[in-house]
């Protein structure tokens, strides 16, 4: 299967985000939720702006953070048994996936 044009748009944390860019997400691409796949410390670091009358859902991929993925340290092998696999139903789910 493939997704419609424009369905799903993977991007950084909102943390940064200008009122354009903002506007551009909703005018645009008309985004109407938000899923964050970052830990929760990340999203403590840098939570995302929130945007009116779009949805917000938090669901890390990792459980805890990752040396190498979630806080960016190269020198560090990268442990793939910390994954959350549990994250996937509800992403599908979200998505209105089968």
């Amino acid at each position: 299967r493939t997704l419609k044009n424009k369905l799903l748009i993977r991007g950084q944390s909102l943390y940064y985000a200008s009122f354009e860019d903002i506007k551009t997400l909703v005018d645009k691409y008309n985004v109407k939720k938000v899923i964050d796949l970052r830990t929760d410390m990340e999203v403590s670091r840098k939570p995302d702006v929130e945007i009116n009358n779009v949805e917000y859902c938090h669901i890390p991929i990792f459980n805890r953070e990752v040396p190498g993925i979630t806080n960016h340290t190269s020198n560090q092998i990268i442990d793939f048994s910390k994954i959350s696999l549990s994250f996937f139903p509800h992403l599908f789910s979200m998505l209105k996936w089968p």
